[in-house]
Order: C-alpha cells, then structure tokens, then sequence
C-alpha cells in the first residue's frame, strides 16, 4: 500500500517479489477483488460478493487481475467494448442454456456452459466461469435437480456483471 504513484511502481514491486501495489485512498471494491484474487478462497468470495445496502458492486465476481491485463494489452477503450460484447453474448447464451435443459439436451448444455466459460475466464469473470463448470458437472452426472437449481442462480451472476467489469474498468 502506497500514496506514491508512478508508473513503473507496479512493475518494479513485482519485481521486488510483491504480490501486487494498491495505491491511496484504497477503493474497497478493488481492495475487496485484489485480496479475492490473492487469496483465492472461494468462501470469501461468496460473502464478499454480497452487496451492502448502498448497493455496492460485486466486484468480487470478476478478476481485477485479468481486467487490468486486458487494459495492458488492447487499452482500456477496447476493453471497455470488448466487455460490452462479452456481456450481451453471456446473457444471450445463459438464456439458451435455460432454454436447454427443460429438453435436458445433455450435449448442447455442455457445449453452451464451455463456450461461456472460455469466454468468462478470458473477460476474468469469475462466478460466472465458476458457475458454468459446476452446471456442466451436473450434466455431466446426469443431475437435473442440482443442474436446474444452478441456472436458477445463472441470472443472478448475470445480471450484477456488468456492474462489477466497470468498475474494474473504470478504477
């Protein structure tokens, strides 16, 4: 944690063998996503994604660490579109797999939660990948109940994305 901020400061406290450089005034929400990522408990995650009651971003949801990679390499207005289309695209698809799996087409339910899943991880959006692997185990295992139960949950994720990428995009 650091008030000074320079450009090659994250490079050379990488170097330095740090896990990452968060400067001053700390924003909660990024504090709340670097540590998620740091620490990688999914429990954390879980409680940490719960918004509190001025509606607070659930950033936790995405990984601050691929959204700042994404900045890196194509800059941030390219970022910023090339979220815009992940997101219309994981809606769209999340609402076919729903659409799937009252046919219970085994097959297309996997190929739909690997196609948004590969995406997801690329666009760092965590929960979303996290649930898509565990609705494609339930296929998997032939488990309609557990299945259903967790594209019930699909649009939740869904729907607070948008408002966790920006704010990784934007901080």
């Amino acid at each position: 944690l650091t008030a000074w901020q320079a450009a090659r400061l994250s490079q050379r406290c990488s170097e330095a063998g740090l896990n990452g450089v968060m400067e001053k005034p700390v924003n909660l929400d990024r504090l709340t996503a670097w540590l998620h990522r740091v620490i990688g408990n999914a429990g954390a995650a879980a409680a940490a994604a719960e918004p509190d009651g001025d509606g607070a971003s659930y950033v936790a949801d995405v990984s601050l660490a691929y959204m700042e990679e994404m900045v890196a390499v194509v800059g941030l207005d390219r970022a910023r579109a090339g979220v815009a289309e992940f997101l219309a695209d994981a809606a769209s698809r999340c609402r076919r797999l729903g659409e799937l799996l009252p046919g219970w087409e085994v097959d297309a339910i996997l190929r739909c939660c690997e196609e948004i899943s590969g995406r997801s991880e690329t666009c760092g959006a965590l929960a979303l990948g996290e649930l898509l692997e565990e609705i494609a185990d339930a296929a998997s295992r032939d488990d309609r109940d557990a299945a259903a139960a967790l594209v019930a949950r699909l649009d939740a994720v869904v729907a607070r994305l948008p408002s966790a990428m920006h704010t990784c995009l934007d901080d």
